[in-house]
């Protein structure tokens, strides 16, 4: 299924973290991982854009998730997932995780955010009215301004290409 536009601008910034945890899965790879740096990379992301990034989610597309039976178990369960990212994203801002647990950082971010994208916001498509849908990105939006996020790392063409 096609990603709804008005849930486009978090798919972007969940690319965004995608790609964090794939340059590092792979300077793991290659032998030339160094943990201080890591961890670094995901204080920074997480104070500039995932910590918001998570508030927004929460506020507005787990909110009106929650409200539809169909969707409501999975929210808790994404919740709780959240909770134990925070937990390790805080650790990580504070130097305090081992190598080992920084890439298990990576690959628990990532498999939350690809449910995310291809349970909840599908979900979402699915069980909410297009009203709703549409609430929802204005929302987005509204509250991707105010907190000055920024243009989103590979991001998408805004127009058509003549």
């Amino acid at each position: 299924m096609l990603r709804d536009p008005n849930l486009i601008p978090l798919s972007r910034q969940h690319h965004a973290t995608l790609a964090l945890c794939v340059r590092m899965a792979h300077a793991a790879k290659s032998g030339s991982f160094d943990g201080a740096l890591w961890q670094s990379e995901f204080r920074n992301h997480f104070e500039k854009m995932l910590q918001r990034h998570f508030e927004i989610e929460e506020d507005v597309v787990f909110a009106a998730a929650r409200e539809q039976p169909e969707l409501a178990a999975m929210v808790g369960e994404l919740s709780v997932e959240r909770a134990a990212l925070r937990d390790l994203l805080l650790r990580a801002s504070q130097n305090q995780l081992q190598p080992a647990e920084l890439l298990d950082l990576g690959k628990l971010l990532s498999a939350h955010i690809r449910r995310e994208e291809s349970q909840l916001f599908e979900g979402c498509q699915q069980y909410l009215s297009p009203w709703k849908m549409q609430w929802l990105g204005i929302e987005i939006v509204r509250l991707i301004s105010e907190a000055d996020l920024g243009a989103p790392i590979c991001g998408l063409p805004t127009e058509p290409r003549t």
